[in-house]
Formats: C-alpha cells, structure tokens, sequence
C-alpha cells in the first residue's frame, strides 16, 4: 500500500512538472503571439501611411500634370501670337520698304 502511494505522489509529481512545463510553453507562445500581434499591427499604420502618402504623390503627379497641359496649350496660344506678329511684322516691313 505504501508502495502503491508512493506510486502514486511520483506520478503526480510528474504530472505536475509536465503542467508547470505546458502552461510555461503556452505563457511562452502567448507572448510570442502578443508580439507578433504588435508587429503586424505596427506594419499595418506604416502601410497605411506609405499608401497615403503614394495617393497623395498620385494626386499631385495628376494636378501637375493637368498644370503642365495647361501650360501647354497657354504657350501653343503664345507662339501662335508670335506667328501672327512676325508676319504682321513682315508685312510693316515691306510697306515700309515699298514708301520709301
């Protein structure tokens, strides 16, 4: 009988260890997952401010594009002027030498 309780307390002892073990392993990997969960969750704002930031830069590229086109068609304006005025200015030019 003592044997058999003696058995008995060494197997628990045992059982115990093996829990004190499995819950030290399942406290280990909580706090691995913890982490990782910050991690990931300090990745995602850096992601999202990285894409803000691209929507921003795409936004501006679009607006400086449409300024440049603007720009474009405002100097196409400008040299067609300076067509009309070289020409007009020819002309003065000859009547000019025709009085004389």
């Amino acid at each position: 009988m003592a044997e058999k309780k003696t058995e008995l307390e060494a197997r628990d002892k045992k059982q115990q260890r093996t829990l004190r073990f499995d819950k030290s392993m399942l406290r280990e990997a909580l706090q691995t997952t913890v982490k990782m969960e910050r991690e990931i969750i300090d990745f995602k704002k850096e992601l999202t401010v990285s894409i803000k930031k691209a929507r921003d830069d795409e936004k501006a590229t679009s607006r400086a594009q449409a300024e440049l086109k603007h720009l474009d068609q405002q100097l196409q304006v400008v040299v067609e002027e300076v067509h009309k005025l070289a020409e007009l200015n020819a002309k003065l030019s000859l009547e000019a030498h025709r009085t004389e």
